[in-house]
């Protein structure tokens, strides 16, 4: 479980926020196109989502993986571990100034 969290929703990000990647970290990102027809709830919850998130190693990630990410079946998650592996390939972040 997470000592601190820090969660931004870049639609509303107010000041700068700092990915720091360290080798060893484990990462995953998860996506999903939101619900199959319609539904009563706010937009902001059933809009497509993507969530990229960090552990400060390879099993506090594989704990937080097995406990469930994501908000539902119908999804596409990558998660590896900094240095070291991708499941499903390359994963890359690119930034541009």
């Amino acid at each position: 479980m997470a000592k601190s969290l820090s969660c931004v929703d870049v639609d509303r990000l107010d000041d700068a926020m700092k990915i720091d990647l360290k080798p060893g970290m484990g990462w995953a990102m998860y996506s999903d196109n939101g619900p199959g027809g319609p539904c009563g709830q706010s937009c902001s919850v059933t809009c497509p989502h993507t969530v990229f998130a960090t552990w400060p190693d390879e099993q506090s990630m594989r704990d937080a993986l097995a406990r469930g990410y994501g908000r539902n079946k119908r999804n596409r998650l990558v998660y590896g571990v900094v240095g070291q592996w991708t499941n499903g390939g390359r994963f890359m972040v690119v930034q541009y100034e």
